[in-house]
């Protein structure tokens, strides 16, 4: 959550950031991107079902559903190389074996964008299918189309191939998705509801898969999970 203020204010502006237009990078607040607009983007008509349109709708179900920034998707920019001990690759994702009468899950671990120390430590963080059936074309099901994802491009490789193969890359160039390429693909999502795109950027799915967090599990139960599934080290979320 993109919070730089008092412990008061932060939790206000968990939902009610200021609208207020800053240039790339400056650190100003946006609004979230939360699963309903997903819902209603997908019920607009957005493009789900092409290789492109795919893999942009599991981007940005899986940062909101992972809490993960913008950089965190691919790489910071396209000046920063794509390193498997950091990046997140199929290496990172494992499905689990279903048990009777439980939902179907992933484990996906995550690196810090803000691995200071270089330690490289990941966070192991569950996807569960919505649909106890197993994977469904709901819009906001991430475990679905990353299930499908990952049977288009991965089941056929080795665990050493996963560990080397980015999950996100740009379907016609093969770079590596940016942190750019992420803000710009929030912001033309949510012109499909009527949303003002200069309200939006890459930390948007962050933001929005907080509060959607906080809102389902309350604020003190709520803080401790998006505190841990955040990646923060401290209460100072940002």
């Amino acid at each position: 959550v993109n919070v730089r203020a008092a412990r008061l204010h932060k939790q206000m502006r968990l939902t009610q950031p200021v609208p207020t237009v800053h240039p790339a990078g400056s650190g100003g607040f946006r609004f979230g991107l939360r699963h309903a607009t997903m819902f209603a983007i997908a019920q607009a008509g957005y493009d789900r079902s092409s290789p492109k349109g795919h893999r942009d709708w599991l981007a940005m179900l899986l940062a909101i559903q992972l809490l993960l920034r913008s950089g965190e998707v691919g790489v910071t920019d396209s000046s920063h190389a794509w390193q498997s001990n950091r990046g997140l690759s199929w290496g990172n994702v494992e499905f689990m074996p279903t048990k009777p009468g439980t939902r179907p899950l992933a484990m996906v671990s995550v690196c810090a964008a803000k691995d200071f120390d270089g330690r490289h430590v990941r966070y192991a963080i569950p996807i569960a299918c919505l649909d106890p059936q197993g994977p469904s074309d709901d819009p906001r099901c991430a475990y679905s189309y990353l299930w499908r994802e990952y049977q288009m491009h991965a089941a056929h490789l080795s665990p050493a191939e996963r560990l080397q193969r980015p999950i996100f890359t740009e379907v016609d160039s093969g770079r590596v998705f940016t942190e750019q390429y992420m803000s710009a693909l929030i912001k033309g999502a949510v012109v499909w509801v009527g949303l003002d795109p200069a309200d939006y950027a890459g930390h948007s799915a962050r933001i929005g898969g907080a509060t959607d967090m906080r809102d389902s599990m309350g604020i003190e139960r709520g803080a401790a999970t998006i505190k841990a599934r955040g990646r923060w080290r401290d209460d100072d979320m940002k």
